[in-house]
């Protein structure tokens, strides 16, 4: 398992992405691997909105658009 330890985050940040996660049904956790990997995916080009889900690595499996 990958951890990631984030001492200096703006605590108004950290309320958007916990309404973010909220909103979309998804853990704190969930939801920011999941910015993260379509941070990555973007920076390698691809279009989220034209993407499968099959053809998307497993972690993908449980997102909620």
């Amino acid at each position: 398992m990958n951890q990631i330890t984030l001492q200096t985050m703006k605590p108004n940040v950290m309320e958007k992405l916990q309404n973010l996660a909220r909103s979309h049904q998804r853990t704190l956790e969930e939801e920011i691997t999941v910015i993260l990997e379509d941070a990555v995916l973007v920076d390698r080009g691809v279009d989220l909105e034209d993407r499968q889900e099959s053809k998307l690595p497993a972690s993908y499996s449980t997102r909620n658009s």
